[in-house]
Formats: structure tokens, C-alpha cells, sequence
């Protein structure tokens, strides 16, 4: 069995609606071919990824996420067996920017973790997704902080956009979430409890001397 994203991104012209990507999964069954589309009111930026994944645990399952026009954060489950899909509203109306689509990652445990943030907001927010739920029903973590005054002091400028999780086998299992936050630079900090809490976020990239030009 085979199965292909393809992905259509349509531009809207009225300047108070964000772009609309449709989903289109190809789904390669018994030699014949089927198509399915998940959503037509959805946004992505490239910069939070990854925005899709195939899930190994239970079912076969693609997750993905995106924005709506109204700034509505939405998870979706696609059953690559059945077909069937499932799309839970995460965030209502949380902020009209496709800087805030959702990222995941498949945890060793089974699980998926969901990670977003509003654009120049504060916050990292983590919803999970349990290793038998039935479609999208992703559980809220919470919302981690990302500034602290030391790093500040090193890099002043402030506003959290992006992130990206990622889990490493050969760090004993260590979650780490990336970003563009702190001094307007890539930071990173990382969970050792499957993304219940994490350290404070840290630059790991910038200039020298600091400037808040990315």
C-alpha cells in the first residue's frame, strides 16, 4: 500500500481571509486509486513543521493540522484503512495568522504531540494525543512560558513564533521543541517527560555582536 499528500494552497483575494490549503490525500488501495480532502478552509507556514505525519502505532493514520479563517486551530485524523476522518477544533479563534498552524511528533511511547504558538505571542502551546484515542481528540498539556530575564538580558527582543518539535532516540528519548523566539533568533528547550514541562528556552543561534535582525 502506497499513499501520497499532495497539497494545494489557493489565495484568496479579500485581504481579511488567509490562505486556504486543501488537503488531498491520494490513497493507493487493492491497485485502485481513491481521493479524499480533508479540509478547504485551512493555512499553513512553512516554518512549523512537521505539519503531517504518519503515525505507526494502532491504525495506520496520517495527523495533520491547520489554521482556519477565523484563527481556529484544528487537528485531523485520517484512518488510511477506512478512510474515515475526524477533525477536532484545538484553539477557537486564536489568532488569523498562519504562523500558528500546528507541528507534531509520534513519541516513543505512542503518543502524539501537538505544538503551536500565536504569532509574537508568549507561549508554546502542547496538546497530546493518546496512543488508543479514536480520531483527533488531542488533550491539553498547556502552555509553556518561553522568556526568562537572563536570556533577555543577553538578547533583548521578545516575541515567540513557531515551533518544532522533535524527539531523539539517542538522547533517551529527550523532547526537543525549536523556535524563532527569544532575540528574534532560533531557541530551543526540551521536555524529558513526554512535553508535561520543559527547561527554560535557550538561543542557541545568533550573532555576535547581537543585533534583533533575523
Amino acid at each position: 500500500m502506497s499513499c501520497y499528500l499532495c497539497f494545494a494552497t489557493k489565495i484568496k483575494t479579500d485581504m481579511k481571509n488567509i490562505f486556504t490549503i486543501v488537503i488531498l490525500l491520494s490513497l493507493f488501495l487493492s491497485g485502485s486509486a481513491q481521493q479524499q480532502t480533508l479540509t478547504n478552509d485551512g493555512a499553513w507556514c512553512w516554518f512549523s513543521a512537521p505539519r503531517a505525519i504518519y503515525r505507526h502505532a494502532g491504525q495506520p493514520e496520517i495527523v495533520t493540522g491547520w489554521v482556519t479563517q477565523d484563527g481556529s486551530i484544528q487537528s485531523a485524523i485520517l484512518n488510511i484503512k477506512t478512510g474515515k476522518t475526524s477533525i477536532q477544533t484545538v484553539s477557537p479563534q486564536l489568532d488569523k495568522d498562519d504562523h500558528a498552524n500546528p507541528a507534531f511528533v509520534e513519541l516513543k511511547n505512542g503518543h502524539v504531540l501537538m505544538a503551536y504558538t500565536k504569532h509574537f505571542d508568549k507561549y508554546v502551546r502542547f496538546y497530546n494525543l493518546p496512543k488508543d484515542a479514536k480520531g483527533a481528540d488531542f488533550k491539553n498539556l498547556g502552555q509553556v512560558a518561553v522568556f526568562n530575564e537572563a536570556q533577555f538580558k543577553l538578547y533583548p527582543r521578545k516575541g515567540v513564533t513557531y515551533a518544532n518539535p522533535v524527539q531523539l532516540k539517542k538522547e533517551k528519548g529527550r523532547i526537543f521543541t525549536f523556535g524563532r523566539w527569544t532575540g528574534y533568533k532560533p531557541n530551543l528547550m526540551w521536555s524529558d517527560d513526554n512535553g508535561k514541562s520543559f527547561n527554560d528556552a535557550q538561543v542557541f543561534i545568533t550573532n555576535k555582536p547581537f543585533n534583533d535582525i533575523n
